[in-house]
């Protein structure tokens, strides 16, 4: 909120407030969603060898064959995380147009309420709801798909 008050007058033209708190909170909370898996980085890779070593000593060299087709998974699992990304992106715009919808209908409530435009005003902000809501449901069926693969 802070940074929002500091722009220049010229790019607080460019886009509404609404879309620049929208912006700032999805950066906050990939934040936070990276936060809590950076450990998964570094320990990950132990938590591989230290499995490999203990399947190894128990099944011998077919070991090799769990760690050969979680090798091949990991182009599966970059195409659904790339295709997560664009819906995404798309969820976004909607997001963006529901919330400056939002915006303007509330600057300028005088306006509605005197010319009865709650309904068309609430339908628009619906419609951009469903949009929004379809790429949410996409991105959790992939999301879903893609632990199940993982776990499985």
């Amino acid at each position: 909120y802070s940074k929002s008050l500091r722009l220049a007058a010229s790019e607080q033209q460019k886009t509404s407030l609404g879309e620049i708190v929208n912006l700032m909170q999805v950066d906050a909370s990939k934040v936070e969603m990276f936060m809590m898996q950076l450990h998964t980085l570094w320990d990950g890779l132990f938590q591989i060898a230290g499995y490999m070593i203990i399947l190894g000593t128990l099944l011998g060299w077919t070991c090799l064959i769990g760690m050969f087709i979680i090798v091949c998974s990991i182009p599966v699992m970059g195409k659904i995380s790339i295709k997560m990304f664009g819906y995404n992106r798309s969820m976004v715009k909607h997001t963006d147009n529901r919330v400056k919808t939002v915006n303007e209908a509330l600057q300028g409530i005088l306006c509605v309420k005197m010319y009865s435009w709650e309904d068309p005003l609430a339908k628009q902000v619906d419609v951009s709801r469903q949009e929004e809501l379809k790429s949410l449901r996409k991105i959790a069926y992939l999301r879903a798909f893609m632990r199940a693969f993982m776990t499985a």
